[in-house]
C-alpha cells in the first residue's frame, strides 16, 4: 500500500480481495476488526487494519481455522505470544553472535 493515511473499504477491498460485505462480517463477529468512522459514517482503514485483514485472511483461507481459532489466535498475537519472541530472540541473538565473529576475524 502507498503512503495514505486512511483507505476505503472499496480500496481495502481490492488490495485484499475480500468483499466489502466479508470485511463488514469480520469487523462484527471477531471485534478485533474496528476501522475508524468519518463523520458520513463511512469507515476509514489504516494500514494496521489492513495488515489485520490480511493477517485474518490467512487464517480462515490459507490455513482453515474456523471464527473461534481465529479469534484466540488474534488475541495470542495482540497478547504476544511468548513462544514467538523466544524464537525471535533466539534468532536475532544468533545473528549477533554471527556479525561478533566476524567483526573479532
Amino acid at each position: 500500500m502507498n503512503s495514505k493515511l486512511f483507505y476505503s473499504i472499496q480500496e481495502v477491498s481490492e488490495r485484499t480481495g475480500i468483499a466489502d460485505y466479508t470485511l463488514r462480517y469480520w469487523e462484527k463477529e471477531y471485534n478485533l476488526l474496528r476501522p475508524e468512522k468519518d463523520s458520513r459514517g463511512k469507515r476509514r482503514y489504516k494500514a494496521s487494519d489492513v495488515e489485520l485483514i490480511k493477517k485474518i485472511k490467512e487464517l480462515i483461507y490459507d490455513k482453515d481455522y474456523k471464527a473461534a481459532g481465529v479469534k484466540k489466535k488474534l488475541k495470542q498475537a495482540q497478547k504476544g505470544n511468548p513462544a514467538d519472541l523466544k524464537s525471535t530472540l533466539d534468532i536475532i541473538k544468533k545473528e549477533l553472535e554471527e556479525i561478533l565473529e566476524i567483526v573479532n576475524r
